[in-house]
């Protein structure tokens, strides 16, 4: 039993930028870019790859983003701010569905024909004094299909859009200790994040299909240039709370009776060592 496929697409970026003074940069950016298709291999293993799932083509996404950089200070506070616009286009955007398969129900991967996800990223950096540090990340997403017809013909268009958080957000600050220059920088920081509850159902939404929000809270120390070398070391615990949380899921128990989640990294500890030649 022998298959095989021969994907291309085009993929751009034109891009218009603006330096408005030394500071600030304007600039409009279109990109498209493609996902090559697979082949299904449920299909191959029950022998039926004449059948229209058993293969599902490539994805292409086209986008255009609106972006401002700007380096600012007030007083002795310096600061760095990014914002972004953007919308994006998908075609045969490929998602997780079912077809019939020697009669069998089964999950596959399929083409959803089109969708669109826009949104704002804003990412800020703080320098409020030379010995301390500050940034704060947001961003808003707004994903939906535009239409989606299953390979059964079930109509999912309103379906929510999988793996989508409406809101994310971040911020970590970090704090040099005084300590004399010859020994080389110490600094002491700590990070959270956090992300809205996201869908990851099928092909219904079910008590199963939404992953809850979750925040992570995170801690970290560097020693930069150490006695005055080139070596640097760092300290670091992510999830400091342990906290249990997914991060994927496959939610089929409406389809062939089964419901599977991924539950994301524990409390975790570790040292990293560089050395900049």
């Amino acid at each position: 039993m022998y298959a095989a496929a021969n994907h291309g697409g085009g993929s751009y970026t034109f891009g218009f930028d603006y330096q408005a003074n030394a500071s600030t940069l304007l600039y409009l950016v279109s990109r498209q870019g493609y996902k090559s298709g697979g082949f299904n291999i449920v299909a191959a293993t029950v022998g039926d790859i004449s059948s229209p799932a058993f293969a599902y083509k490539p994805e292409t996404v086209r986008d255009v983003e609106l972006g401002i950089k700007a380096e600012w200070s007030v007083g002795g506070m310096r600061g760095r701010t990014n914002v972004a616009l953007y919308n994006s286009w998908y075609l045969n955007a490929q998602v997780n569905t079912s077809e019939l398969i020697e009669n069998e129900q089964e999950a596959v991967t399929q083409n959803a024909a089109r969708a669109t996800i826009r949104g704002l990223e804003i990412e800020n950096t703080l320098q409020p004094t030379s010995f301390t540090e500050l940034t704060l990340n947001y961003s808003h997403m707004d994903a939906f299909y535009s239409r989606y017809v299953t390979p059964l013909g079930q109509d999912l268009t309103d379906l929510p859009y999988a793996y989508a958080p409406k809101n994310k957000g971040s911020a970590s600050a970090r704090v040099r200790l005084p300590f004399p220059v010859s020994i080389g920088d110490v600094w002491l920081g700590g990070n959270y994040a956090y992300q809205d509850r996201v869908f990851a159902g099928f092909s219904a939404v079910t008590p199963g299909s939404y992953m809850p929000s979750y925040g992570l809270l995170g801690l970290r120390a560097d020693w930069e240039k150490i006695n005055g070398t080139a070596l640097s070391a760092s300290v670091f615990v992510t999830n400091l709370a342990d906290k249990v949380y997914r991060v994927a899921n496959e939610d089929l128990y409406t389809t062939i009776g089964t419901s599977t989640t991924v539950y994301g990294e524990p409390r975790m500890y570790g040292v990293t060592v560089k050395y900049q030649f």
